[in-house]
């Protein structure tokens, strides 16, 4: 996710492309996009917090149940060399 409008687009699609709440999604993604504000935190961020999840759409409710989007790195790319990759999971988490 290249800049921060984009990692919440790309939030808001999972939200609508993801079975609720068995749907599972990876992003391959650099850790950071230096000068333009994205990255992988970035798109994390974009998942993170229930009141930006009630705006954006990316929660979902299953039997009564709540669940938000989870982001966890699945695979790190480092060599050494240059910007680290990562593959990212983008699941339904039951909310606490």
């Amino acid at each position: 996710t290249y800049t921060t409008a984009s990692a919440e687009s790309t939030a808001i699609l999972f939200a609508r492309h993801l079975s609720c709440p068995s749907g599972v999604g990876l992003v391959a993604n650099k850790r950071y996009y230096f000068g333009v504000g994205g990255g992988s935190d970035v798109f994390r961020a974009a998942l993170s917090s229930s009141a930006r999840a009630a705006r954006n759409g990316t929660s979902c409710e299953y039997s009564g149940v709540k669940y938000l989007l989870h982001v966890e790195v699945v695979e790190e790319v480092d060599n050494g060399a240059g910007n680290i990759r990562e593959i990212l999971r983008v699941e339904w988490k039951r909310q606490t």
